[in-house]
């Protein structure tokens, strides 16, 4: 399970990297930016968090430790971050920064459908802030 979360997030970048070149960067106007040198740079550290998760009984960058607590019949999965983690949230926090900042301008500066479809990607935009501030 903690594999997959690296995995996925992984596999959102190359799906975002793609998505947006062909959506988010014409609404945003951004679309010179999104090269492939550019997709391939944003890709190296999810990459490597894949990595360090494969292997981080080795190492403990990711996890330091990982326990499985039960109190009053509940299973609790206790981790312990490392410093890769923590490196790697910022990383996708910025990442959350920056779309929203694009797309918040991006709904100031347009008007009509444009404006429109903005509204609607800042409102999907909601689930991940909502999900990493419940997770806080």
């Amino acid at each position: 399970m903690l594999i997959g979360a690296a995995g996925s997030t992984l596999f959102a970048v190359f799906a975002w990297g793609r998505r947006c070149s062909f959506s988010y960067s014409g609404y945003t106007g951004q679309e010179k930016f999104l090269t492939r040198r550019n997709l391939i740079l944003l890709s190296i550290v999810p990459f490597i968090a894949v990595l360090l998760a494969w292997i981080n009984e080795h190492h403990g960058l990711m996890w330091a430790g990982i326990r499985l607590t039960v109190q009053k019949s509940v299973h609790r999965l206790e981790l312990d971050y490392g410093v890769y983690f923590w490196f790697y949230a910022a990383y996708l926090y910025l990442v959350l920064v920056v779309i929203t900042s694009l797309l918040l301008r991006t709904l100031f500066l347009s008007s009509g459908l444009q404006r429109h479809q903005s509204v609607i990607m800042l409102s999907a935009m909601v689930f991940p802030w909502f999900g990493n501030i419940l997770y806080s």
